[in-house]
């Protein structure tokens, strides 16, 4: 079983060396955010270990605040690892985004200048539409569409062909 627990340290100068001293987590508001007289700025790090190898995120965190929110979110991750979907919110989100990818793609393409122009309109008009889509349905990611979406897409285009033959 893996370690879940995360720690916070900051950096201090102490008899004229830089060191690391453990931050002791003070008493929260009921809504976990710190009460006034707990708020500092430091320089502030997270740690955690996998296995018996110590890892640190990347960044530096200027306030108690903002280390004590990636604390909570790297422990959400390290709790939920295991369930599938779950990606760490501490780490940059490195899943393709629809309206880039549709410039990738068509720029890839090597198919005569017809069939890219064709590739090209439908794609675009699927950006178009899934932009528009509200009430959660729209989707951000390329991995995110799936059957039913492309379902409700060629609805969508059948809809707008037959108002525009009226």
């Amino acid at each position: 079983m893996a370690n879940k627990k995360v720690n916070i340290s900051e950096r201090v100068k102490v008899h004229g060396e830089w060191t690391s001293a453990s931050v002791e987590i003070p008493k929260l508001k009921p809504d976990n955010t710190l009460y006034l007289k707990d708020k500092r700025q430091g320089k502030f790090k997270v740690s955690w270990y996998v296995g018996k190898k110590k890892q640190w995120h990347p960044a530096t965190f200027p306030t108690l605040g903002e280390a004590l929110k990636a604390k909570d979110d790297k422990e959400w991750f390290l709790q939920n690892q295991s369930r599938p979907g779950v990606q760490d919110p501490t780490q940059p989100d490195k899943r393709l985004l629809i309206s880039p990818s549709v410039e990738l793609y068509l720029d890839s393409l090597t198919k005569s200048k017809g069939t890219k122009r064709a590739y090209a309109q439908v794609v675009r008009e699927f950006a178009g539409w899934n932009a528009s889509l509200k009430n959660g349905s729209k989707k951000a990611y390329v991995e995110e569409i799936d059957k039913p979406h492309l379902a409700r897409f060629f609805d969508y285009l059948v809809d707008t062909l037959r108002s525009d033959d009226s």
